[in-house]
């Protein structure tokens, strides 16, 4: 990502239940570390937002209040290890297009970019077979790791997968989790 100039990643997978949320916080936190890399890491699984349990909390306000512009990044986010900040949310929304697909979302993205200058935004994304946030969403990375989890994930799903997500950004790799 370094070597390409790339800050934002999506995580996203072919279908529900293959660890991307997990493997989202994992490299999160892992990044955390190393003291001079900046983290945001945002649950943009609006349908299933799943982070905030994984981590045991709940943030002040939800993901849509924060991409629709109506609270701050700093009323939202909760800052770990003085370099990671998590943008999570607890609540799922029956359809979260209007919100992905909305230009004010687009700008409080690049607006977080500018103001925090982190290294690598994470972006937990729904699975990109199973609705069209996934999709909506890839605009606004600069890359993207699919996961598959093992004896699941079906083969031509993870190649249509990789398909679609190629045609919307760059495909960083692919984890197979389990």
């Amino acid at each position: 990502m370094r070597q390409n100039g790339w800050k934002r990643l999506a995580i996203t997978s072919p279908d529900k239940g293959c660890g991307k949320s997990t493997i989202a916080c994992n490299l999160a936190f892992g990044l955390s570390r190393q003291s001079q890399t900046r983290t945001i890491l945002l649950d943009l699984d609006m349908r299933r937002p799943g982070l905030a349990g994984l981590l045991g909390c709940r943030p002040p306000h939800d993901m849509p209040e924060l991409l629709k512009g109506e609270v701050s990044p700093e009323e939202q986010m909760l800052l770990v290890n003085g370099n990671l900040a998590l943008a999570l949310s607890s609540r799922s929304l029956a359809d979260p297009s209007d919100v992905l697909l909305a230009a004010q979302a687009g700008q409080v993205l690049d607006a977080m970019q500018a103001r925090f200058s982190p290294d690598v935004m994470i972006l937990d994304l729904g699975p990109m077979l199973q609705t069209d946030d996934a999709r909506t969403a890839l605009k606004y990375a600069d890359c993207a790791l699919i996961v598959a989890r093992a004896e699941q994930t079906r083969v031509s799903g993870l190649d249509s997968c990789e398909q679609e997500v190629g045609q919307h950004t760059n495909v960083l790799g692919v984890v197979l989790n389990g």
